[in-house]
């Protein structure tokens, strides 16, 4: 379920990532550029959500989507490009699913079954668990992150 929640939380932010004229909150930190680039074994994954969760609490998550280049740009709540400084675990999800008919109906209905994988490993998908970090500072910085070459990865399958 929370991946449910962050996938449609970045669903947001690419949706609105381009909307000019956006006030800040007036309790907003400044927030710096910042660039993430993914690959897997030296080429550029596209379609990553790449999450960033700040080390400290803090309100201000920030997340973006890898381009056919394997480059995110990092928006803050799905709105203001960058992000505020600290330090963040960075999260990288994504899936694929796969549906087969299981059998048919009299009436004609496809009875089917999906099997959702993992295209990353599975410990890069949750804050508790992912080795990837990174410091956002003043300066407009970029990170480029090379994960290891995974075959996907059975999550669930639905009936």
């Amino acid at each position: 379920m929370k991946h449910l929640i962050f996938v449609s939380t970045v669903v947001a932010v690419l949706i609105f990532a381009g909307c000019g004229g956006q006030k800040f909150p007036s309790d907003m930190p400044p927030i710096y550029p910042q660039r993430i680039i993914v690959t897997q074994g030296g080429a550029p994954l596209a379609g990553i959500i790449v999450g960033l969760h700040p080390v400290e609490e803090s309100k201000w998550n920030a997340a973006g989507l890898t381009d056919a280049n394997g480059v995110a740009d990092i928006f803050t709540h799905g709105m203001y490009r960058g992000a505020v400084e600290g330090k963040y675990k960075v999260t990288l999800f994504r899936e694929q699913h796969e549906s087969r008919v299981l059998r048919t109906t009299p009436d004609g209905i496809d009875i089917t079954e999906t099997t959702i994988y993992s295209l990353v490993e599975l410990k890069y998908t949750q804050p508790g668990t992912t080795p990837l970090e990174i410091e956002v500072t003043r300066r407009n910085t970029v990170v480029t992150f090379d994960i290891e070459p995974v075959a996907p990865i059975v999550t669930d399958v639905i009936r």
